[in-house]
Formats: structure tokens, sequence, C-alpha cells
């Protein structure tokens, strides 16, 4: 039966619609942001990353009791609980955390699960963003800037380093672009750009494709990284040599 059309009671014992989706995402693309605002939103329940670092953290003989986990958790989420009076319901991944890719992908498919990939054109500042997010974690133990008293002082860029990171992060938003693609179901693409630019332009976008009126929500998390790269790391000029006349170079230049 197809989630999109399965109807749920609710706590009135009447039969409605409910859209069913699932945000794919990597790292530093806003998503915890998005979390707050969505899940503010009275029509809607989406839950966070319940699988979060199993993709990296269980061992070996972990795996096998893990995938059944994930298989059974997206059988009670999607089919069996109720949710009520969400009109729309959905939760958070790295594609990295799902074990069994197979499964998950047929899952989507034959529960017609519509798909929202959340990510960014900027792949420099991304980066950049992973790097001082790792820092941020290792002074405050968070990943996510949430007061102004934890911002971190500018730093500097070790560039070899930065440009492997640069590479690796490439080909993984390449894998996830692709596995959307293949997976042919109702897909929009949200990108963190956009949501900085006009946010209640972003969310009508957003819970449009979720068939849920707009709410202006409020989120929680503060922009941990400056748009303008020459206030983050002390040897911008450097890096902005580094990359001239690549593809790179009006990445690092926008502001």
């Amino acid at each position: 039966m197809k989630l999109l059309k399965k109807l749920f009671p609710d706590s009135s014992g009447k039969r409605e619609e409910k859209v069913c989706f699932t945000l794919l995402f990597q790292g530093r693309t806003g998503s915890t942001y998005v979390t707050d605002r969505v899940n503010a939103h009275p029509n809607v329940t989406m839950e966070p990353e319940v699988w979060g670092g199993w993709g990296f953290q269980l061992q070996q003989n972990e795996l096998s009791d893990h995938i059944q986990k994930q298989h059974d958790w997206l059988s009670t989420f999607y089919l069996k609980e109720r949710h009520y009076g969400a009109k729309a319901i959905g939760f958070k991944t790295k594609l990295s955390d799902v074990l069994d890719k197979r499964y998950f992908m047929n899952f989507l498919r034959e529960h017609q699960i519509r798909i929202i990939l959340l990510t960014r054109r900027n792949t420099i500042k991304l980066v950049i963003s992973e790097i001082n997010a790792q820092r941020l974690f290792d002074q405050a133990s968070t990943w996510n800037l949430m007061s102004e008293s934890s911002r971190l002082s500018p730093f500097t860029l070790d560039l070899d380093k930065f440009n492997e990171q640069l590479q690796w992060r490439e080909k993984v938003e390449q894998w996830l672009m692709s596995y959307c693609t293949i997976l042919n179901l109702p897909t929009k693409i949200f990108y963190y750009e956009d949501m900085l630019s006009d946010s209640q332009e972003f969310f009508a976008q957003f819970y449009d494709f979720l068939n849920v009126p707009f709410r202006d929500t409020i989120g929680k998390t503060l922009k941990n990284t400056p748009n303008d790269l020459r206030q983050v790391i002390n040897n911008y000029e450097e890096l902005l040599d580094r990359y001239q006349y690549t593809v790179y170079e009006p990445m690092i230049l926008d502001a």
C-alpha cells in the first residue's frame, strides 16, 4: 500500500491523508535549523537523526543487528505510528548512516515517500563549516552554535588537508545526488543558500511540497560560520591564491 495515499485515523476517529517524506542530507547543510522550524509547525512531525553516527560508529559484529533495527524502525514509524494531528510525517538521515541502502531504496519506492534533498551550492564554505563545527565540538561538545558566547575566533586553515576534504565532499555530494535521482520519486532539492537569502520563501516551498499551509516558525540554532570567509580564516588570501582560476574561486569571493 502506498503511504502517500494511506489513510490514518486521527484522534476523532476520522480518516485523513498524510504525506510521508524523508529528508536526505550530509552535514553542515542546515538540517538542524530546518528540523527545529519544521517541528514547530502544528501539522508536521519530523524526527531528527534517529540513526545518527551509525555509518561510522558501529563495529562489524554490530551491523546485522542494527540493520534489522533500521528496517523495524522504518516500518513502525511510517506504517504503525499514528502521528495524531500531523498532515505530513518524516525524518532526516545522512545517507552514510543508512546501513542497508538497497532495502532503504526499495522501501522508499514501495511506499512512494517524497524525498527532500538538502544541500549547498558552495562546497568551499561547506567544508570550512565542517572544519569550524569540529572546532566547536572539540571545545563545547556540540556541533551547532546555540549562543553567541560560544562563537569561536578565526583560525588558520591547513590548505592541504582542506583540499583533501574538499575533494572527498564533492564525491559524497555527487553520490547523494545520484542516489536521489535513481530513486525516481517525487523529489525537491533545497539549498542552504536559499534559506539564508529568503527563509520565508524557502519554507513556503518546503511546506508546499508537504501539502501543508505555510507557518512562519522559528529555529533555535545560530549560523556558526560567517558568510564572509575573511571573518573565519586567517589565511584567506592564501586560500584565494590556491584556487585562483578554478570553479572554486567565485565560491571563496562570495560574501
